[in-house]
């Protein structure tokens, strides 16, 4: 470096000459000192933008969320027959009463006719039925609270009444068979659907009063084609689940997943005699888990994820087996059957591996 310094003051007279200043070695180490803050600048800005990016997309993750509140919401998920989505857009109560589903359980007769014309809406066609003739309903499940039954038939005369079968006279109440198939559960045969007569061509409402059943047979004494055939019940439950993808869902954004779940917040109100109840699990895109739900509780959570470590820490093992959404099953209880529990909404919050992407410019 002399070498080069000599070489270059015997050829630049301005070089010898700014050389020969007595303050040229302090202006020099001052250069040298801004030179270097300068670097240093450069460096710890660069630094503390990289720190930022990882507080951002840890802010951003904190603040994603996922809120079921509107009707569409509470609709894309699986619920029962008590669940009342309709009557309060957007809430989720219990039905007053409901229909019981005439897709659930079995229907069997051996008169003539299609048996999904019992429920089709059209009173012009159904099932024909001689004497002895019977329709049974078999739900599958016992169905508590059943109040009442639906009929609309066409044949037979005025103030018909429909009797009972296995050896029982005709009664206007309702009585039991007994084990007419040996499954152990007993038949319940309805007369008249109570104290009054049948009319064909109208719709006959016919109170049974609460009970619960899962074997339902109307059997004809006369020649009739029923038409149209319901049954009605009280809830005292409802029971709705989440869809599989339906929380947690980032595949918008690839490479993005869920790390962590955190607070589960519920809008809701509980009168006297009656509960909401919530349970979650982890499931992959089809539904499945490997952990299983968590015990049902009641009330917002301020943590999923320590409130339930095993079962909703989202492991390695749980990543690549792509179980990385939540799913959310709420139960809706009535003791009473007159009061309904309201669940309006909940949101769910949670972590990513990295912020959401921008985006993209109009």
């Amino acid at each position: 470096m002399q070498k080069i310094h000599n070489r270059l003051r015997t050829k630049l007279d301005f070089y010898h000459n700014w050389h020969n200043y007595k303050y040229s070695s302090h202006i020099h180490f001052f250069i040298l000192i801004i030179f270097l803050a300068i670097i240093f600048m450069i460096i710890f800005l660069k630094f503390e933008g990289l720190i930022g990016k990882k507080n951002n997309n840890k802010i951003s993750a904190s603040e994603n969320s996922k809120a079921l509140t509107a009707q569409a919401d509470w609709q894309a998920g699986t619920y029962d027959m008590g669940a009342d989505l309709i009557n309060a857009p957007g809430d989720m109560k219990l039905f007053d009463e409901a229909e019981v589903d005439p897709s659930v359980g079995s229907w069997t007769t051996d008169g003539a006719g299609s048996l999904s014309s019992l429920y089709d809406g059209n009173t012009v066609t159904g099932i024909s039925l001689a004497g002895g003739n019977y329709i049974l309903r078999d739900f599958g499940q016992t169905v508590s609270n059943i109040t009442k039954y639906r009929i609309y038939f066409t044949g037979g005369p005025g103030g018909t009444v429909f009797p009972g079968l296995c050896g029982k006279p005709k009664t206007p109440l309702a009585f039991s068979c007994g084990d007419l198939d040996g499954d152990g559960i007993e038949w319940l045969n309805y007369a008249t659907f109570g104290n009054t007569n049948m009319e064909p061509g109208v719709w006959n409402d016919k109170l049974i009063g609460p009970s619960g059943h899962s074997k339902l047979r109307l059997v004809a004494d006369e020649s009739y084609t029923i038409t149209e055939y319901e049954f009605y019940f009280q809830p005292l439950t409802a029971t709705h689940t989440t869809a599989s993808t339906q929380i947690g869902d980032v595949s918008a954004d690839p490479g993005r997943y869920v790390v962590q779940y955190q607070g589960f917040d519920a809008t809701e109100t509980e009168p006297a005699n009656t509960t909401i109840d919530y349970r979650v699990q982890l499931v992959n895109s089809s539904g499945a888990s490997t952990s299983g739900w968590t015990a049902w509780a009641s009330g917002d959570v301020a943590d999923l994820t320590t409130t339930y470590p095993s079962q909703l820490t989202l492991t390695q093992t749980k990543l690549d087996a792509g179980e990385t959404y939540l799913q959310v099953q709420s139960k809706l209880t009535s003791t009473d059957g007159v009061s309904t529990p309201t669940l309006s909404d909940y949101t769910v919050n949670y972590h990513t591996n990295k912020a959401p992407s921008a985006p993209s410019a109009l």
